[in-house]
């Protein structure tokens, strides 16, 4: 996909830096978006070394990474931070 420098130039423009350094800001803040986006459907170099296909619902690394289940990790882990914080 094309990076269009201009349509992303508004956000660095009051920076404090030449405009050389604002355009390598903007592709360097574009290639962590979209190292994002590549983990996400699982299309990044480390999941693909790694032979995880987050396609095939089969697949136990997939189902380690559930939304639900992490979703519920987290939850329980700040409730039990919550209690040990509350005063008694």
């Amino acid at each position: 996909m094309q990076l269009d420098i201009e349509r992303y130039r508004p956000f660095v423009d009051h920076f404090d830096m030449p405009d050389e350094q604002k355009v390598e800001l903007i592709h360097i803040v574009s290639r962590i978006m979209q190292s994002f986006v590549e983990r996400a459907f699982g299309k990044s170099p480390e999941q693909a070394l790694l032979g995880i296909d987050f396609h095939d619902a089969s697949d136990p690394a997939r189902a380690e990474l559930d939304s639900g289940t992490i979703t519920t990790t987290f939850n329980d882990a700040a409730h039990g931070d919550a209690e040990k914080a509350s005063p008694r």
